[in-house]
């Protein structure tokens, strides 16, 4: 009997050790999922302290900090600091308390201490507030740190921390309200500030290479980086390179943007099912240059849908959808980028209607051995006469002379519009002759 019941003891224990080996397993197997679905990033606690490379946080945490409060996460009182108002392709955030990284949607709060990633091919647009962000390129990661008034409300200052990638900043301010961005990365910080500037605007971008270098560009307004105890001032128009553990150097002058060729800014291109191939050009700035090349749904590029490195001067796009584009391409050299050229609308329009066509045929016997077409078509369209290419006036309108054999002739006018859209018109006219 005690031998009975040791054996079931020992069977009801190995049951037990096994599914705790299959639980474990399963624990593990759900882990190593994770880990493949997420991109990696930078460990919770670092972004929480706005740690990476060497970067430290050298503001203390608030008590309220540990409180949460409905709405935001876990650990802050303050309000959003900013939105992200648009994304291009795949894009990631976590939160300061959060675990991993999840899918952004357009249009979500982000907090201090907020976390974005975008990722190969990707683009996230940033709205500190109406008239202020950041615009994220692709394989970058930022945390926002905050976004500070001063004490009578007038001076703003958001903080940021870059570290992976590229970013740009258009920051903007009335004449009493001045707005300062202070960006941390591996290299250096930078401080922009819109007061220098008449119109109160400030852009600039900061990019970390591959070389483990950071380049600062400012456009507009002023700018200081400050690294190794160095500081420099940044006037517009000028970048420096700040390698890993150096203090900057000079700052330098951009390389100029390069001429626009076409499309003409304004160019409407029609097409009926395949969109049709469209050839940016751009005229060479210096040999060795690269360029690039974007296009947005907005002049003002906050909706960017693609932006292309370019080797040469040309670029072939041969899948725009219908609607409205506006493109424009900078120069890149020795890691620095120009001012981007200015912008020019682009046109796209899904045409399946054929083209205007009026022939005023006689409705009586023709004599004289000749028949004078004549008639109106859509200005722009190729008209042709019993195949023959007549010439349209500017008002659409054309003659041509049919010569005619005696008794009945098939006279054909056709008009092709610029999609290819075809309209037909066609008589039996008799001739006496």
């Amino acid at each position: 009997m005690a031998t009975g019941q040791a054996k079931k003891f020992l069977r009801r224990s190995s049951e037990a050790i096994l599914a705790v080996v299959l639980v474990l397993l399963s624990f593990l197997l759900i882990l190593s999922l994770l880990g493949v679905t997420f991109p990696e990033g930078t460990p919770l606690r670092q972004l929480l302290r706005g740690e990476r490379a060497g970067i430290a946080s050298t503001e203390p945490r608030a008590a309220s900090e540990t409180t949460p409060r409905p709405g935001a996460p876990s650990g802050s009182w303050e309000p959003a600091v900013a939105v992200l108002s648009h994304r291009l392709n795949k894009v990631k955030d976590k939160p300061a308390d959060g675990i991993a990284w999840r899918e952004a949607r357009i249009g979500m709060d982000l907090f201090e201490r907020h976390a974005v990633q975008t990722l190969r091919r990707s683009a996230a647009t940033i709205d500190l507030d109406g008239r202020n962000r950041i615009q994220l390129g692709p394989e970058s990661l930022v945390v926002l740190r905050r976004w500070e008034r001063s004490e009578d409300f007038r001076h703003r200052r958001a903080s940021l921390v870059l570290l992976a990638g590229e970013l740009r900043g258009e920051i903007s301010a009335e004449a009493d309200a001045p707005v300062e961005v202070a960006l941390t990365t591996p290299t250096g910080d930078l401080r922009v500030d819109s007061r220098s500037v008449p119109a109160g605007s400030a852009s600039f971008k900061v990019g970390a290479n591959a070389d483990g270098s950071t380049t600062f560009i400012v456009h507009a307004g002023s700018g200081e980086v400050s690294s190794g105890g160095r500081a420099v001032e940044v006037q517009p128009g000028q970048f420096v390179t700040v390698p890993p553990a150096s203090a900057p150097g000079l700052p330098r002058p951009l390389p100029d943007a390069p001429d626009v060729v076409a499309p003409a800014d304004g160019t409407v291109i029609p097409y009926r099912r395949a969109p049709p191939q469209v050839r940016f050009r751009w005229s060479t700035v210096a040999p060795g240059d690269r360029y690039r090349w974007v296009l947005a749904r907005d002049p003002e590029f906050r909706e960017v849908t693609q932006e292309e490195r370019v080797e040469g001067t040309v670029f072939v796009h041969g899948n725009l959808r219908p609607g409205t584009y506006y493109w424009r391409v900078g120069t890149v050299r020795d890691w620095a980028e120009s001012e981007p050229s200015p912008p020019r609308r682009l046109d796209m329009v899904a045409d399946l209607d054929p083209p205007h066509l009026q022939v005023d045929f006689p409705d009586h016997p023709v004599s004289g051995g000749e028949l004078q077409v004549r008639g109106t078509a859509e200005p722009g369209s190729r008209v042709l006469v019993a195949g023959t290419l007549v010439v349209l006036a500017a008002d659409g309108s054309f003659t041509h002379p049919l010569p005619l054999s005696p008794g009945l002739s098939v006279v054909v006018v056709e008009a092709v519009d610029a999609a290819g859209n075809v309209a037909y018109r066609s008589r039996l006219v008799r001739s006496t002759d």
